[in-house]
């Protein structure tokens, strides 16, 4: 069994930083918004999270580094940001629908 230790500030500086450039980038809600295959939806999220990241670079060097050595920080890493993503995702969602319903009740 691998222990490794997790840094919860490096994961809340991330979730901080990187979910709203996530949540601006239309490809990525696309993906989610669709009936893609979910596979689909994890590749285009570990691209757009790097790019998020590299975008970030001066934030977050000495995570970028850990990512490249430690595949397991990368995947847990990655699947904290993903549950931060689809819980903003779906409250965008529910946001959406609501503003439809209203201007459907308005005609």
């Amino acid at each position: 069994m691998r222990d490794f230790h997790f840094d919860f500030e490096d994961r809340d500086k991330v979730m901080r930083i990187v979910i709203p450039k996530l949540s601006k980038d239309e490809g990525l809600i696309a993906a989610f918004l669709t009936n893609n295959l979910e596979s689909l939806r994890k590749q285009k999220f570990a691209e757009s999270l790097e790019h998020a990241f590299i975008s970030s670079a001066g934030e977050f060097y000495t995570v970028l580094n850990r990512m490249s050595a430690e595949p397991d920080f990368k995947r847990l890493l990655t699947e904290f940001a993903l549950s931060e993503f689809k819980r903003g995702l779906a409250a965008w969602e529910r946001r959406r629908k609501a503003k439809l319903r209203s201007t459907l009740s308005a005609l």
